[in-house]
């Protein structure tokens, strides 16, 4: 189960039905809407929604976001990635993405972090603290790199994962 969920003009809801569903927009041009419903949804920009992450301690599904500090790095240069899980344990690895996938980072066991989620955070982020910080990427290659976040269920799968891209530049002449 990958806990991205994307909802768009292709979904089988009609923006009548999600505006009935949410109540109508602040007449200031705002996009804000009443408070998102159970499942979570909540309209980012008009017509396209983002999950938000909701804790469940009761045993509801296992969910898991992350994402890093920055969309692109020098070799050398730390990661920081914030990641947002129910789970009790999940396991980070970061890979090269190319025709043969290079495993550079995993980690595994790591302690849940959850953090509370603003209502409107794709307007001013998530803020959530930084979980891990991977430090040791000064022989990485430059490219495209995939963070991925997972839990593993009992039965060697995976129960919720989520990824987020990064790029990793040359490095700079200085001459």
């Amino acid at each position: 189960m990958v806990s991205l969920m994307r909802f768009g003009p292709n979904t089988s809801r009609s923006a009548s039905e999600t505006i009935s569903k949410r109540g109508a927009r602040a007449m200031n041009g705002s996009s804000q809407t009443v408070p998102p419903d159970a499942d979570s949804r909540r309209e980012a920009v008009p017509g396209n929604y983002a999950e938000r992450p909701t804790f469940d301690p009761g045993g509801g599904p296992i969910r898991i976001w992350l994402y890093a500090d920055r969309i692109s790095y020098r070799p050398g240069d730390p990661i920081q990635i914030s990641v947002n899980t129910n789970a009790q344990r999940y396991s980070l690895e970061i890979y090269r993405d190319s025709a043969n996938r290079k495993l550079e980072f995993r980690r595994t066991g790591l302690p849940r972090t959850w953090s509370a989620t603003n209502v409107n955070c794709s307007e001013v982020g998530c803020d959530w603290p930084v979980s891990v910080v991977v430090s040791d990427t000064e022989r990485w290659r430059s490219g495209g790199f995939v963070i991925r976040a997972f839990v593993a269920s009992d039965s060697d799968g995976v129960v919720a994962e989520s990824e987020h891209v990064v790029i990793i530049g040359p490095t700079r002449n200085r001459g």
